[in-house]
């Protein structure tokens, strides 16, 4: 063997390869931690809307439910206070929920009917508004079944 032979093993790793390696790895452990993160907060955020959706809809269908006469006296520009979601910052009114119904176009037998929710979530402020329209429905008279015979047997 000549004496300038490397006096190292070609089986081990130089110091520059170890660091190369070391950073690689560094990298992808704070990918998969940031992964891990962002899916953390998602479903945060999911657990929040899908509480708030179930509230909000909760509050509508007990709209629904309201003979339609009564929804308006009922129901204007009514504040509903929601266990489980926390007040905005500066929320004058102290509620977390809002509904609002106003007629259309001055129709007396239709309704349209906001129901919004605003809150502080764990990812920050957020909102949920669901609208719809509602009618009332006039039952006409029927007519028995045998006074409809009579007239087709006339």
């Amino acid at each position: 063997m000549p004496f300038f032979w490397p006096l190292r093993s070609r089986h081990t790793f130089t110091l520059l390869e170890v660091m190369i390696a070391g950073t690689l790895l560094i990298m992808a452990i704070m990918g998969i931690a940031m992964t891990f993160l962002t899916v953390a907060n998602l479903n945060t955020l999911s657990k929040e809307n899908n509480f708030a959706a179930c509230q909000a809809r909760k509050i509508m269908e007990e709209i629904r439910s309201t003979p339609f006469k009564d929804i308006l006296s009922k129901y204007q520009d009514k504040n509903y206070s929601i266990p489980g979601l926390n007040l905005q910052k500066g929320d004058l009114d102290e509620n977390v929920g809002k509904i609002q119904t106003t007629k259309v176009n001055d129709k007396k037998d239709l309704l349209d009917v906001t129901v919004r929710l605003d809150w502080r979530g764990k990812v920050g402020n957020r909102s949920l508004s669901i609208k719809t329209r509602i009618a009332e429905i006039k039952k006409k008279k029927r007519k028995k079944a045998d006074d409809l015979l009579g007239e087709i047997f006339k």
